[in-house]
């Protein structure tokens, strides 16, 4: 073989540069598109990373209701104001028996000082600003031992010579009517407050529309989780002023007792207000019905882990 004239040995050399940078752009392309891949795939890596972090972790102000904060609330707010709420109606009704004013005025002495201590206490607790609603109904509560505190101090200024007994004085005064209202709002907030937590936690969905209603049937009362009827049942203490030591829940055992009974032949057209006044008039209703069967019949129901429901 002869040896590769200058014309052949310019095209062998052009070719092997050729194939160089062919090669070399190859290997080059390749390792930009690795480097974009590999971007790619860590920026969706933390966008992944981004979402299951915000589904993880709870806004800041969104509302929580907490068992938590359903448990500061029953000891530092709830229970304090429920017996306050018994001695009131012990004090009305002890002044229906007192004939001597001394006595009386004695014993209201008596009822302002329990009031402020129960003022104080309520007032100091420290509810969570995640459960709004229960903020909402602390105030409320201590609105209306403000105004019940109000009232019984202003009965020592009072010229009592010319006014009628105490026993029905001290229910009349818009002080204590006022005290009752708001403590009846505050009462159904902490209702609505479960209501939200069942919301979050159980249902993940809206409560029943039928819960705005002032009024139900039979039939749609059935067709209301526990939380909701006792909401239902905490509006209507609200709405005809009642004040009493049953609680909204109460209530609600008692109604689904009559419903349980099968002695109402029309549900379409029986309300539970009507069977709240009956059971009213019978004097059926006591504190402590709903603990009495939650075991037996609400053991599978959803509600908050408060000793008020066991």
């Amino acid at each position: 073989m002869g040896r590769l004239s200058k014309r052949d040995f310019l095209i062998v050399y052009s070719i092997i540069i050729l194939i160089f940078f062919s090669l070399t752009s190859f290997l080059l392309g390749a390792y930009i598109s690795k480097k974009q891949m590999e971007k790619q795939i860590m920026s969706l890596s933390m966008e992944l990373e981004r979402v299951k972090e915000e589904q993880t972790t709870p806004i800041k102000d969104e509302p929580q209701y907490l068992q938590t904060d359903f448990v500061n609330y029953y000891y530092n707010v709830l229970l304090p104001y429920e017996k306050f709420k018994e001695q009131q109606i012990q004090y009305i009704n002890k002044l229906s028996i007192l004939s001597d004013r001394v006595d009386q005025l004695a014993l209201s002495s008596d009822m302002k000082e329990m009031t402020a201590s129960v003022l104080t206490e309520v007032k100091g607790a420290l509810i969570s600003k995640s459960s709004p609603l229960l903020q909402q109904s602390q105030k409320e509560i201590v609105n209306a031992l403000q105004s019940y505190l109000d009232g019984l101090s202003s009965i020592f200024r009072m010229d009592l010579s010319t006014s009628k007994p105490l026993s029905l004085l001290i229910p009349e005064m818009p002080q204590m009517t006022l005290g009752k209202t708001m403590g009846l709002k505050g009462q159904l907030l902490f209702y609505q407050a479960m209501v939200k937590w069942e919301e979050i936690y159980v249902t993940k969905k809206k409560s029943s529309p039928l819960i705005n209603k002032d009024n139900l049937t039979l039939s749609e009362w059935n067709t209301l989780t526990v939380n909701e009827k006792n909401y239902m049942t905490a509006k209507m203490l609200l709405q005809k002023q009642i004040l009493s030591t049953y609680r909204a829940e109460d209530i609600t055992v008692r109604i689904d007792a009559y419903v349980q009974s099968g002695i109402e032949e029309e549900p379409d057209k029986k309300t539970i207000y009507s069977i709240l006044l009956l059971l009213q008039a019978t004097d059926s209703l006591k504190k402590g019905d709903f603990r009495e069967k939650v075991g037996v019949w609400y053991s599978k129901k959803d509600l908050v882990l408060i000793p008020l429901f066991n």
